[in-house]
């Protein structure tokens, strides 16, 4: 029995391969079959799971006929064995369901899989994974047959399900929270939303709606709130706890840099050590609070916190027709009965824009924006969440779609992780404290790091704040001219104001000291340097990148979310010793700064984060939101992030910083004071150090944006 249970597990395998090892499947399933026959005989519970793991099999293949038959004599066995009010006998019904279900005899499949539901629910009540399970295949037979009984059940199944999804997430780490994830975001991002848009029920709307806010970022979220509740718990030995946890985390990031014949430590042994401490610290914080609590917000929620002149928009993308992804704006409003659901664009309409130029033409806002005409008509404000492709498109500065000004000349815009944002509870910090980067030494000796301060003529000076060849890194990055005036004026304003600020400059601007932060309670925190992101396709085509000690091995760890987080990074003093491909001496920072370092820092309490820097607001788009500097960032505390999302200008980048920070430290909202700093570069038309400058292009000041 032994040998033919290994049997059926190698065919399992073979199944999970696809289409061309079905066949390979079944013959090791009917050996399987055959010894199971010989040890027990053909009327025993194990013979009969023998049989329905052939059937599906054959199920796979298309053989229908072959598979009912199996089925049938699976069920009848059951029933003979255990009777029919086992649920080993409601997974023979629903297995039989299957195959009706496939043949298009929906009316059989819906009654069998509605008796298989009833066992279920019984046996292991509502909340149990199997009874949603099984709710979800007679969802899916209702699908062609009934419409409006789909939507009945599509609403129960949301509720199940996100019950399930919070009840479950309280007690696991972020390890298997990623796992759980995993296996149920394709309901949440996908499912809810294509039957939302197929069938138009208001019930699946208000669905969706809740959908979006549960899956935008819903890992990051439980992140930052689970670090909040244990810093606000007081108890000395849980910050204990959570200190350590959060330097095995770190320690782990460091082995994972290195070659695998050069590790120290056994990886394994380390992640089990941060597992176990992180299990510890959830049991000791159940008394503390729910870091789980907004997973509870709801469209009612948020739309409680619009006044008349406001709009939410949550933005969805999802799958359709197996080859195409459709957007849809879920729209809110001060006195809807529901949340409306918009279709916008497919997939293919998207890629056939000219992104460089979509800043200049209408094209785009014709596909984001002119089908929300009708709704935006009596708004003032504007809350919008991106998905998928709008993540990096600044949709709120595009052209006004009758080719007269911009978008954001009609309209406040607000660009959020997630409308959830509105009905969170907010702490502001009780006092302004500044860390400034900017004029970093690329060159400087990280072994010694002097702090006298070179002259800007003994280093190269770049123009751009990413070379023009940003993919390419080999080549010596130049210290921004812009970038040194652009702190020395920015601190010139906290100093004006008697804030506490600090500038980190030329040699003494490191990694080091930006890590030193951590803890410190900084709450505005601004850095002009070099950024970058790149592509796993980038980095596969380039093999200097390969080889940098940073990016994360390919072998490792579980999740591909860990490496996106390592191909997106800012450079520090010192960082160019590392890009030419020399050696660090072992305990030194390498002057790069990447989004999963930043992730293991406590930076609560940092209000204002401005990254004025290229490409900052770039990174892999998965399932929970933006995986880049943005999500390092606001795992370590950052509320308000400024980034970029291309290469930007040096001078017109201090430009536009200067000119915020005049505005937002004299008392402007930071809303309001972003928007008057880019009116001014876009109106800009003069000479800098000689030179004619005409910043009126949107390259010049689209390019950054504010969330939340």
């Amino acid at each position: 029995p032994d040998y033919a249970y290994s049997l059926s597990c190698l065919a399992n395998c073979y199944c999970d391969l696809g289409i061309g090892e079905y066949y390979e499947a079944i013959e090791l399933y009917k050996e399987a079959l055959s010894i199971r026959e010989k040890c027990f005989g053909k009327s025993h519970g194990t013979y009969a799971r023998s049989l329905s793991n052939l059937a599906t099999a054959h199920l796979d293949l298309g053989n229908y006929e072959e598979s009912i038959k199996l089925c049938e004599e699976a069920l009848s066995i059951q029933e003979k064995c255990i009777g029919k009010t086992h649920p080993a006998y409601a997974t023979s019904l629903n297995n039989l369901a299957a195959c009706y279900s496939e043949i298009g005899d929906y009316e059989e499949a819906i009654k069998l899989y509605t008796e298989a539901l009833a066992i279920t629910e019984k046996f292991y009540g509502k909340m149990h994974p199997q009874y949603i399970i099984s709710l979800e295949s007679l969802a899916c037979s209702y699908k062609e047959y009934d419409p409006e009984k789909l939507s009945q059940i599509s609403l129960q199944l949301h509720e199940l399900k996100s019950n399930y999804l919070k009840r479950h997430f309280l007690g696991i780490t972020s390890s298997a929270r990623q796992l759980f994830w995993d296996n149920e975001k394709y309901y949440f991002k996908e499912t809810i939303f294509e039957r939302s848009y197929l069938y138009n029920s208001q019930n699946l709307i208000e669905a969706s709606y809740n959908s979006a806010l549960i899956s935008k970022g819903i890992i990051l979220d439980i992140e930052i709130e689970f670090s909040k509740l244990i810093a606000e718990s007081k108890d000395d030995e849980a910050l204990r706890m959570y200190k350590e946890l959060q330097y095995t985390r770190t320690s782990l990031n460091k082995q994972y840099e290195k070659p695998i014949s050069e590790r120290v430590v056994n990886i394994d042994s380390l992640e089990a050590v941060a597992e176990k401490l992180e299990e510890q610290l959830i049991e000791r914080s159940q008394v503390y609070g729910d870091f789980t609590r907004n997973l509870s917000i709801d469209w009612r929620q948020v739309q409680k916190k619009l006044s008349k002149d406001d709009i939410a928009i949550e933005f969805v993308s999802f799958p359709i027709n197996y080859d195409s992804v459709m957007y849809c704006a879920l729209t809110l409003k001060k006195g809807y009965d529901a949340p409306k659901m918009i279709p916008l664009f497919e997939s293919s309409q998207l890629d056939s824009v000219n992104r460089e130029k979509c800043y200049e033409s209408t094209v785009m806002a014709e596909l984001v924006w002119k089908p929300l005409d009708e709704e935006l008509k009596e708004a003032k404000n504007i809350y919008f969440a991106p998905d998928g492709e709008l993540y990096n498109i600044a949709i709120e500065s595009l052209p006004y779609h009758d080719g007269v000004g911009y978008m954001f000349d009609r309209w406040n815009f607000y660009r959020l992780s997630s409308t959830r944002e509105l009905a969170k509870i907010k702490y502001h910090p009780s006092e302004t404290k500044a860390a400034l980067y900017g004029g970093l030494n690329y060159d400087t000796d990280i072994t010694t790091m002097e702090n006298s301060q070179q002259p800007f003529d003994e280093l190269y000076i770049a123009q751009y704040r990413s070379e023009p060849d940003s993919i390419g890194l080999r080549a010596r990055y130049g210290t921004l001219r812009g970038a040194w005036t652009e702190v020395q004026l920015i601190d010139s304003l906290y100093s004006n104001l008697k804030y506490s600020s600090k500038v980190y400059a030329h040699n003494i601007g490191t990694e080091t000291s930006l890590k030193k932060l951590d803890g410190q309670k900084i709450s505005n925190l601004h850095i002009a340097t070099h950024g970058f992101y790149w592509t796993e396709t980038e980095l596969n085509e380039k093999e200097d990148l390969r080889g940098l000690p940073f990016i994360r091995d390919n072998d490792r760890p579980r999740f591909g979310e860990d490496k996106a987080m390592t191909r997106s990074g800012l450079l520090f003093a010192g960082a160019n010793k590392v890009l030419s491909g020399k050696t660090i001496p072992e305990g030194y920072d390498d002057g790069i700064l990447t989004a999963k370092e930043i992730s293991t820092l406590d930076l609560r309490g940092l209000d204002l984060l401005v990254l004025s820097a290229c490409q900052t607001g770039l990174g892999e788009i998965k399932g929970d939101g933006v995986y880049g500097l943005q999500r390092g960032f606001k795992m370590a505390g950052a509320q308000t992030i400024v980034m970029s999302l291309w290469k930007v200008d040096d001078d017109a980048t201090q430009m536009l910083m200067t000119e915020f920070y005049k505005r937002y430290l004299s008392g402007q909202s930071k809303h309001d004071a972003f928007l008057a700093a880019q009116e001014v570069v876009r109106n800009f038309k003069d000479e800098i150090r000689g030179r004619d400058r005409d910043f009126s292009n949107p390259k010049y000041w689209a390019g950054f944006i504010m969330l939340d």
